[in-house]
């Protein structure tokens, strides 16, 4: 059981999307900008990665590679307390294929069209921008294999629950800050 300020000792903040929730979101944009069928978007980092597709077919690969916070807000009201944290994250995209420059072309063209971010602003994530896409071939077994890289930011708002108590003594309420 986790402590609250009645009881002391270090306070854990409850909520928030776990990486795996976040690359589930990632996913579904891509799948749906690219029009990659899902089995052919897959998550960079895996601990049993699948076999890499045939070089003539187009898939892609994608990580998150950095949460930068960006700011938080602690909110106090009347038997709870909100922690408001911003984060800014990176998303690394490589696309390979002989079609690699296309999609990566479509997912940065796809992003700025409103419709296409509404997955993102149900998960509490923004689209910031996108960078340059970068042709960066890969040798696999001794063939140089079409790669075309391209790195997202996104912004995540989320609200993190807090288990601060609030005292009242009088008419006065005050705040538990342990």
């Amino acid at each position: 059981m986790s402590n609250s300020s009645a009881t002391g000792g270090p306070l854990a903040v409850q909520g928030g999307l776990s990486r795996e929730a976040l690359e589930d979101v990632i996913h579904d944009l891509l799948a749906g900008l690219t029009g990659l069928e899902g089995a052919l978007i897959r998550p960079r980092y895996q601990p049993k990665p699948p076999p890499q597709p045939k070089p003539e077919v187009d898939w892609c690969a994608f990580g998150i590679t950095e949460a930068a916070p960006e700011g938080t807000q602690l909110i106090q009201g009347d038997g709870a307390a909100v922690l408001h944290s911003q984060a800014s994250l990176t998303v690394a995209l490589s696309f390979y294929g002989p079609g690699g420059d296309v999609l990566a072309g479509r997912v940065r063209a796809g992003l700025l069209i409103a419709q296409n971010r509404e997955g993102l602003r149900a998960a509490g994530l923004a689209y910031v921008s996108a960078g340059a896409i970068i042709a960066a071939p890969e040798l696999v077994g001794g063939s140089w294999l079409p790669r075309f890289d391209l790195t997202l930011t996104l912004r995540q708002a989320e609200a993190l629950a807090v288990a601060i108590e609030n005292l009242a003594c009088g008419r006065h309420q005050l705040i538990a800050n342990s």
